[in-house]
């Protein structure tokens, strides 16, 4: 049986790029219909027209530009999981204050109706690297 592609190289290259590019339909595609986001200190984002809005307004507000590296991966069947770490540069529109944050992740994808892999579950903490 021929090994499978690993799930989670197209999405992160996707995310990279619509972060990159402050493209929040791009962004937002890599997700499932019933997704949900869970970042520290805020309540989940849950569903992809919600997460549509939430990227929305932090792209009104920001320009940013993300780096990731998937340090795990498995896949079971129609779901798979990815945990890695980020480094994730903002710049204010408005102001032009600069910042980073450091996260770890893990991702779980699940495959859609249509046989395409999209974030079902993704979960952030943020570190201060050593």
């Amino acid at each position: 049986m021929a090994e499978q592609p690993n799930p989670f190289e197209s999405i992160t290259e996707r995310y990279i790029q619509a972060t990159d590019q402050g493209d929040p339909v791009l962004w937002t595609d890599v997700y499932s219909d019933d997704a949900v986001i869970s970042l520290p200190n805020r309540p989940n984002v849950v569903g992809r027209k919600a997460i549509l809005e939430f990227i929305t307004e932090f792209f009104s507000n920001f320009d940013a530009h993300m780096e990731a590296v998937i340090d795990e991966t498995e896949v079971f069947g129609e779901i798979a999981y990815g945990m890695g770490h980020a480094t994730y540069k903002t710049k204010e529109k408005s102001e032009g204050q600069s910042g980073t944050s450091h996260m770890r992740f893990i991702n779980i994808l699940k495959r859609d109706g249509e046989g395409v892999w999209r974030i079902w579950r993704n979960l952030y903490n943020t570190y201060e690297p050593d």
